[in-house]
């Protein structure tokens, strides 16, 4: 894999920031975010009464009832 050096200085600044310890540690942790903002999008959204008040009209403008 080859990244642009400012991408590679921003890694190496996150490890010492973040005491990950080296860049392949803070890849890891970047992939496992990656991770789970895809699980996160691909989930279905709950909503909830207080959504509901802040939104009332449902897919396309019609109201649900």
């Amino acid at each position: 894999m080859s990244l642009p050096q400012e991408d590679v200085a921003f890694v190496d600044e996150y490890a010492a920031e973040t005491g990950a310890g080296s860049r392949s540690a803070a890849l890891h942790a970047a992939i496992e975010l990656l991770r789970a903002s895809r699980h996160l999008a691909l989930r279905p959204r709950r909503t909830t009464s207080s959504d509901t008040r802040r939104h009332p009209a449902g897919p396309r403008g019609t109201v649900d009832a």
